[in-house]
């Protein structure tokens, strides 16, 4: 349940920055469909490129609760830098630090939750997983279209950031449990 729990908090925020950013990229930069897209594109490409190359080796080298506390710490981080970017470079390193970061949490989640299932109820808590996620893809755009709405441009964001920074910290204060049942 802990570990879902985070999934959905994670796959929250990162659905929200994705259905918000191009309605705050419109009234910060005055970007449209174009831009947009080439920067999505972009953020896709470095979640290839983690997920498809590097996850692996910093599985090994960090173990997946690593990942978890890197992925939430550096999300957060790069969902935080979002409002205060006023150029394209600091966007840029804002939405890679971000991307970098979902790319990194979402499959050390995935991983720590198959780990820590016994092999007769894995599918089941696959399943539940899947569905965890797929909530969580519903709850994000609303909360965050909610607080674009009511409170401005940059509060899906700061909302975001401190979803994280929860996230982060309960990993944090779990820890010692979480690597005790790593496999």
């Amino acid at each position: 349940g802990f570990l879902l729990l985070l999934s959905f908090l994670a796959t929250v925020v990162f659905s929200g920055l994705e259905v918000t950013f191009t309605m705050w990229s419109r009234r910060q930069f005055g970007w449209g469909p174009e831009q947009n897209g080439y920067l999505f594109a972009f953020v896709g490409i470095i979640g290839a490129i983690v997920q498809g190359g590097m996850v692996g080796i910093l599985t090994k080298r960090f173990g997946e609760i690593g990942l978890i506390i890197q992925g939430a710490a550096t999300l957060g981080l790069g969902v935080l830098l979002i409002p205060f970017a006023e150029t394209l470079s600091v966007l840029v390193i804002a939405m890679t630090i971000a991307g970098y970061g979902f790319s990194i949490i979402s499959p050390a989640l995935n991983s720590a939750i198959s780990l820590r299932a016994d092999e007769a109820s894995q599918g089941m808590i696959m399943g539940a997983t899947r569905s965890t996620i797929t909530l969580a893809r519903v709850a994000g755009p609303i909360i965050a279209g909610t607080l674009f709405a009511a409170f401005g441009k940059e509060w899906p964001f700061y909302a975001g950031a401190a979803m994280m920074a929860t996230v982060l910290t309960l990993v944090w204060r779990r820890k010692k449990l979480l690597k005790q049942k790593e496999l």
